[in-house]
């Protein structure tokens, strides 16, 4: 049975207050399987924005929009002809068909609608072939007139004019001397499998094709490999060409702090220059730290160098451990633990600096750890 679905709108397209509609058989009429459908009503809830979907058996049916008029004890009854037939779908569907319909055989109605949407699927689908087979055919002579500059309309016609207009291969001139004229054809072999043109020169444009004589004098005109000086000495010459010694290395003369930034740097001075800035990273970030203070006995040591913190805990008090915290420069980038303590357990350091420690059973507390700092 066909699902019927649509909305009821006003002409102002917002939807028609309406609660339900009635769906009816326009007459008693013979059902499938030897039943009767009768045209008693059937009630549809409408949604709020005039939905409704219904099913209903092929032939003429009546629509019943019911109006209650605000305030007032009244219904208004409107009634809309359908006609649903097997391939319905809309409620706009059976409105056109219900429209149409003269009150014949709603079978024969229903055999011919059928009929004229199957006619019209096959007209579309003969369209789209008939579409598909003009665009091969476009492409086709494009692919060899060569300009893309065929167009559907008059076909025949404009195919014709193009290939008439092509240059025969009879005029092609496959040597190409200073006689060319703009609009010459460009395009044969010699004799001898080659093409032949002009060579160019100083006024030639950069994007002119070049031949074989051209490349050839450029390249005469450029440094030969045994005009290299691979040894660069104090003689050096601006102008002189670079290039790899005897052990495949370039010599570049040492630089100081007044050399241009764009000079090129041997070994020398990058070692000199890491070396230098090893030396202030690593000496001059150096620094002992003892807790606590006020201890007469400090247990707790650390030694920062560079990003780099080594801390030592000496037979520290498991009492007085977990009150101490490490100055700002010594706390780890992350929560780091100590190896296992000779009594079990260990001990953890946060990025807070708070020392603390778990599961350990000794009185006492002796533990090392290397970790990273990142201020």
């Amino acid at each position: 049975m066909p699902q019927i679905t649509g909305n009821l709108r006003v002409v102002t397209g917002t939807p028609h207050l309406v609660r339900e509609v009635w769906v009816r058989a326009e007459s008693p009429r013979a059902g499938t399987g030897g039943s009767l459908t009768t045209d008693a009503n059937t009630r549809i809830e409408v949604g709020a924005d005039g939905a409704v979907s219904f099913s209903a058996a092929p032939g003429p049916a009546v629509l019943v929009l019911l109006e209650r008029t605000p305030g007032v004890d009244h219904v208004t009854q409107r009634t809309v002809k359908i006609m649903v037939t097997s391939t319905s779908s809309t409620l706009a569907d059976v409105v056109a068909a219900g429209k149409t319909y003269d009150g014949g055989d709603p079978d024969r109605i229903g055999a011919l609608a059928e009929k004229i949407a199957g006619y019209k699927a096959a007209a579309e689908a003969a369209l789209a072939a008939a579409q598909q087979a003009a665009s091969t055919a476009v492409t086709a002579v494009n692919e060899r007139v060569g300009d893309g500059a065929v167009r559907l309309k008059h076909l025949h016609e404009e195919v014709k004019t193009l290939i008439n207009s092509k240059v025969a291969k009879s005029d092609y001139n496959p040597v190409r001397a200073a006689t060319r004229q703009a609009g010459d054809v460009v395009a044969a072999y010699d004799d001898a499998g080659n093409v032949s043109i002009p060579t160019a020169d100083d006024s030639t444009p950069l994007w002119a094709a070049v031949n074989r004589r051209y490349v050839d004098v450029g390249l005469a005109a450029k440094v030969n490999a045994a005009d290299f000086n691979p040894v660069r000495t104090a003689s050096r010459s601006p102008g002189d060409v670079v290039a790899a010694g005897d052990g495949g290395l370039v010599s570049v003369p040492d630089i100081s702090g007044s050399s241009p930034g764009t000079s090129a740097a041997n070994r020398s001075y990058v070692d000199a220059s890491v070396g230098a800035l090893s030396t202030e990273l690593g000496v001059n970030d150096i620094a002992w730290e003892y807790l606590p203070t006020t201890s007469s006995n400090p247990r707790i040591a650390a030694v920062r160098a560079w990003r780099i913190v080594h801390l030592r805990i000496h037979l520290c008090p498991l009492t007085d451990i977990d009150t101490w915290e490490l100055p700002v420069k010594y706390r780890p980038s992350q929560t780091v633990y100590t190896s296992e303590l000779v009594g079990g357990g260990y001990v953890i350091i946060n990025t807070l600096g708070k020392i603390t420690t778990y599961k350990s059973t000794s009185d006492k507390i002796t533990a090392t750890v290397t970790y990273i700092v990142t201020t």
